[in-house]
């Protein structure tokens, strides 16, 4: 692609977002479908570059205050290709500084395709990721079902994969090159970089014809020089294994049939009564899933005591899962995991 668009949306939003496709095909370069659909490479692509951890793409951004987030992954997947999305969502110091935003997205990609291989603990984290999702996910309602099922009668051949295709990994001699495939279309050559802007009014000179999105393009040959040219900023690099990937689906008590309609079920049990604490523990045997959940409330009246403590410890609230994020939440919420912690009237409370 020899252009790049200034689109104006219709919320107050600043991202950018460049679009790599991916053709599929037989001949040499070319990602064969059936591999494509087999084993989802894209997804290991996207696992990488959507990381947050410290030594990702989105940390390196947002520490010098150009994002406030950045996802990875396909869309638009059809027969004949599928286009790969880098989509990193700017401050307003980012939007100004966007042609080094990007620079910083093309020199990380740089370090990628030049890899010998693809990490093989990567692949096989991804890959438990995935079996640790399929088993543990709950059952659909039954038009989701259906729905889903149709879809991939359409694009699956074998009935194994009505259920499971696109959702569960799996490895294979193939899965290696294919990747590589993968990384050798995010180039600048073969990439739209689209940036998004309220700010581009002024300057909006055309209007697609569908929605009547106002935007601007213009030649990218003069900028493509400089991201063909970037490089790996210093302190970027490939996120180490995530400590929460489970080892385990064993379920600590079977599961039981559920309860008849009017059957009042059982009460939490309750394990510790003193000066501090109050416990209380159930088993869960009904939806037969290997999760626990720890709910703690802390009794406390001080974040209410004012306005301005309030209001103080609502900022705290979201500078502590901001700054948890980059080295234990990210790992976490891909592993399944969830926390919150949410100041409500009666003090703190705190959710595993």
């Amino acid at each position: 692609f020899d252009v790049q668009v200034d689109a104006v949306p219709v919320t107050d939003t600043r991202a950018i977002q460049i679009g790599f496709p991916v053709t599929f095909g037989t001949g040499a370069g070319y990602m064969d479908r059936t591999i494509w659909r087999k084993f989802i490479p894209s997804s290991y692509v996207a696992s990488v570059i959507g990381h947050e951890g410290p030594q990702s793409l989105c940390a390196l951004l947002r520490r010098r205050g150009f994002a406030t987030g950045l996802t990875a992954g396909t869309g638009d997947n059809n027969d004949a290709f599928a286009i790969f999305n880098v989509v990193v969502e700017l401050t307003k110091a980012g939007l100004e500084n966007r042609q080094e935003v990007v620079e910083l997205i093309f020199g990380y990609l740089w370090l990628l395709r030049n890899m010998r291989e693809w990490p093989a603990e990567l692949i096989e984290e991804q890959i438990m990721l995935s079996k640790a999702n399929w088993q543990t996910s709950e059952e659909p309602a039954p038009s989701e079902a259906v729905v889903q099922i149709a879809g991939n009668m359409h694009t699956y051949k074998m009935p194994r994969n009505y259920l499971s295709g696109g959702r569960r990994l799996e490895g294979g001699a193939e899965l290696q090159n294919a990747i590589k495939i993968v990384l050798a279309a995010l180039t600048p050559g073969n990439a739209l970089v689209t940036s998004i802007s309220r700010s581009f009014e002024a300057t909006a000179d055309q209007a697609e014809p569908w929605y009547g999105t106002r935007f601007r393009s213009q030649a990218s040959s003069m900028d493509r020089r400089r991201w063909e040219a970037a490089r790996p900023a210093a302190g970027l690099g490939l996120q180490p294994p995530n400590p929460f990937v489970p080892r385990s689906l064993e379920l600590k008590a079977p599961r039981a049939p559920r309860l008849a309609r009017g059957v009042v079920p059982t009460p939490p049990e309750q394990r510790r009564l003193d000066d501090k604490w109050l416990v209380f523990f159930k088993q869960d045997t009904e939806f037969g899933v290997p999760r626990a959940y720890i709910c703690v409330e802390l009794l406390t009246a001080y974040p209410r005591s004012s306005a301005r403590v309030a209001a103080i410890s609502r900022l705290y609230e979201l500078m502590l899962v901001d700054a948890l994020t980059e080295t234990l939440l990210y790992d976490a919420s891909i592993a399944g995991l969830t926390f919150q912690l949410t100041l409500s009237a009666p003090g703190i409370e705190l959710f595993f």
